[in-house]
């Protein structure tokens, strides 16, 4: 596997091929109308924005993994977001340790395709998750409810939980 220093110059020279190709392609553009080599070039953009964010997590830079996220909802331009990328900014808050709000994200994105027609898959994928994310919680209540002790997997989320609540309010 590529490390991610040496992914990060790699996709910095792709990104800047890709946005001289576009600003090539959008010279002769009227409006916002587009062509299916520009809607290429953007789709290209996009994924190499979130190949770079999944690497940067995975290496724990999650600063750089933020941004990549942001780049793409930028590149999006501020419409719901796609499904690849909404999946990785719930991915990378939980990395934060911010678990209240990955688990309030993926509620969000549940009702958000319940609400649409979308696919049955997409609303199996965040359900799935919903239930890993409930079932940390039961464990961790039912073994403090039968030994008093905390695992240090649970203590790590009780805290992380009271900071982001204490954040909110």
């Amino acid at each position: 596997m590529i490390s991610f220093p040496v992914a990060e110059r790699v996709s910095a020279t792709r990104l800047s091929l890709l946005r001289a190709a576009h600003a090539r392609e959008s010279k002769f553009l009227i409006g916002d109308l587009t062509t299916p080599q520009t809607e290429t070039i953007v789709t290209l953009q996009k994924s190499v924005y979130l190949q770079l964010g999944r690497l940067a997590r995975k290496d724990g830079n999650l600063q750089a993994a933020v941004n990549s996220i942001t780049a793409v909802q930028h590149i999006e331009g501020g419409s719901r977001g796609s499904d690849e990328a909404n999946d990785e900014f719930g991915h990378v808050l939980w990395e934060q340790k911010e678990h209240a709000l990955a688990i309030q994200h993926v509620e969000q994105m549940t009702r958000l395709v319940e609400s649409t027609t979308k696919s049955n898959g997409r609303l199996a994928v965040l359900l799935a998750r919903n239930v890993r994310i409930i079932t940390i919680r039961r464990d961790c209540v039912l073994m403090y409810r039968l030994t008093g002790l905390r695992s240090p997997r649970c203590e790590r989320r009780r805290r992380s939980k009271r900071r982001s609540i204490e954040h909110i309010i």
